[in-house]
């Protein structure tokens, strides 16, 4: 899911109207023909980024007729702000004839104010700044099951990073910085993907892992010449009735004219909380999370976390003594009682931030 549209600073209210225009199944990951459900979240949220943002946004769960795949999900979201801002997305991840394909990916436009401090693992918040950019964003990833759980594909990346605004005498108007003008990134390469999740909305055992090579070049449209390799893995465990010990390591790195705006990033929603998205990146990056799960009650539930990352422009080029740290904890709210689709709070803190929170659809990983 796209940092854009999860990685708010909120601290207004979030108002929820809950809309399931479902039949009444089991809780399965699995489900009968005709099956189709949606949840609307009419929000409003406040951020430094955006000042006061008023919008909307959709969670569905589906399944095509006579189909007996996995559910399928989709999200879709607008907002605007008093800032001049806009976000708008749609993301997917849809399985079907019998869970023997596999397609996801997002499609998305923002106009948005973001923050920059300087690349590598020593910046200091002394360093931050504003920049003001639009993108618009496709990500397209396609696979076909080739062994029961392992899927192989390719994927096509494609972002129109557009800077028009910087700080004036700020890093990014004074310093030589890759793509601090912007620049299309436009990237194809094979994807694998390894899913044994019993669920694919809040998983209580199993693995999930993908690897992936990007390759940014002229012939399809990219301004930049750049590979982005990429290996992402979940284990989930459940040691009691509903508590659940979920781990997650996540490597990334990046060869040849790496523009800022496509470097490994530490922070946000899902990776580091409690770090602003982008606080800390370089070429590569490495992150370790652990996340403790358990619902105390039938659609209340709580959270602890912590994480360890770090970035440098090799591999061989890590500085292990300025590894940075995050945890935090939060709280769910099951918004479906027949489908595993949480609401979640959290709040992250880190020695080389401030606390950070976070309102979503969803798990983290």
């Amino acid at each position: 899911m796209s940092t854009f549209k999860h990685s708010y600073l909120v601290t207004s209210l979030l108002l929820c109207a809950n809309f399931l225009f479902a039949q009444q199944k089991p809780e399965t990951d699995t489900a009968d023909e005709d099956l189709f459900s949606i949840n609307v979240l009419p929000v409003g949220f406040y951020s430094p980024e955006t000042s006061l943002a008023f919008g909307a946004g959709a969670f569905s769960t589906f399944q095509f007729k006579g189909d007996k795949s996995t559910l399928s999900q989709s999200q879709v979201g607008v907002s605007y702000t008093l800032e001049n801002q806009f976000l708008s997305f749609l993301s997917y991840r849809i399985f079907w004839s019998d869970d023997d394909w596999l397609s996801y990916g997002e499609l998305g436009y923002y106009k948005y104010i973001y923050k920059y401090y300087g690349n590598g693992p020593y910046n200091t918040l002394d360093d931050e700044e504003d920049f003001s950019f639009l993108l618009p964003r496709v990500r397209i990833n396609t696979m076909r099951q080739t062994l029961p759980g392992l899927y192989v594909g390719a994927r096509y990346w494609f972002d129109g990073f557009d800077v028009f605004e910087v700080e004036e005498d700020g890093i990014l108007d004074t310093a030589n910085i890759l793509g601090k003008e912007g620049g299309r990134a436009s990237g194809i390469g094979p994807a694998i993907n390894y899913d044994t999740r019993d669920n694919q909305l809040y998983p209580t055992k199993g693995w999930y892992a993908e690897a992936s090579a990007i390759w940014n070049f002229k012939a399809i449209g990219s301004e930049y010449t750049f590979a982005k390799y990429a290996v992402d893995v979940v284990n989930y465990w459940a040691f009691y009735k509903n508590h659940i010990l979920a781990t997650n390591l996540y490597g990334e790195l990046n060869t040849g004219e790496v523009p800022f705006h496509q470097m490994a990033q530490l922070g946000g929603e899902r990776r580091m909380r409690g770090l602003y998205k982008g606080r800390f990146r370089d070429n590569t990056a490495w992150i370790f999370q652990a996340e403790y799960r358990w619902m105390f009650l039938p659609r209340w539930g709580g959270a602890a976390f912590g994480a360890f990352g770090n970035v440098a422009p090799g591999i061989s080029e890590y500085d292990w003594s300025v590894t940075k740290q995050v945890f935090g904890g939060g709280v769910r709210f099951k918004i479906s009682k027949d489908r595993k689709l949480n609401i979640r709070a959290d709040v992250g803190y880190s020695p080389q931030g401030t606390f950070k929170y976070y309102i979503t659809f969803g798990e983290a990983f």
